[in-house]
This record gives C-alpha cells, sequence and structure tokens, in this order.
C-alpha cells in the first residue's frame, strides 16, 4: 500500500541528538525543552517534565510487547492491505500542557 518510507531527523541544539538516533532499538526517555537548570535539575514538576518515552517498547516492554503483535493488530495489518508489515517505532507521546517562563515572557511593569 505504502511504498515510501519517511524520515524525520530532528535536530537537538542541547546535544541530544546522538540519544535521539541511537534510541531505534532501545526504551529511552525524553523531556519537554526547557525543563532544567543549567545544573540538570528539574525546575518543572518531574511528572509534567516527560515528552516521550519510546523508540523500542514493542521489543523491550513485556506489556506494549503483547498488545502490539496481538492477532487484533495483526488483524488490522492484513484488513489495511500490508502484505509484510513491519515494527519499526514504538512509543508514548505525553501531552501535558507546559508553560516554561523564558525571558520574553518577563515584561516589567511600568
Amino acid at each position: 500500500m505504502y511504498s515510501d518510507i519517511v524520515l524525520i531527523v530532528i535536530f537537538d541544539p542541547q546535544g541530544n541528538t546522538e540519544y535521539f538516533q541511537t534510541s531505534g532499538d532501545k526504551i529511552r526517555f525524553f523531556f519537554e525543552e526547557g525543563v532544567f537548570d543549567d545544573k540538570g535539575e528539574f525546575i518543572v514538576p518531574k511528572q509534567r517534565s516527560l515528552n516521550k518515552v519510546g523508540h523500542a517498547l514493542h521489543a523491550h516492554e513485556p506489556l506494549f510487547k503483547k498488545v502490539t503483535h496481538s492477532s487484533k493488530v495483526q488483524g488490522v495489518a492484513k484488513k489495511l492491505g500490508l502484505k509484510s508489515p513491519v515494527i519499526l517505532q514504538s512509543m508514548y507521546i505525553f501531552k501535558v500542557k507546559l508553560h516554561i517562563v523564558t525571558p520574553s515572557d518577563v515584561h516589567p511593569l511600568y
């Protein structure tokens, strides 16, 4: 059905590009931008700082692996007409409303 694979490479100015690029066969944690101070300490609550967990949950996390490889998911793939489906990535993406105050957010009072 789909013959093209799209690869999106994200440049991370914080220097974590290698961490991201080498995460395909591992479970790794990715945080929202601006949640750490210069010393690497959280400046927002930890439970609101996580962006995603990925990218190989289907290979290493038992419950995720069970669901991903289930007959129900295989049935969906067949109904979509996929001939040889392959699981490349799996992740949880957290949708947390997070506002971090930056210098541009601070306005002097007149």
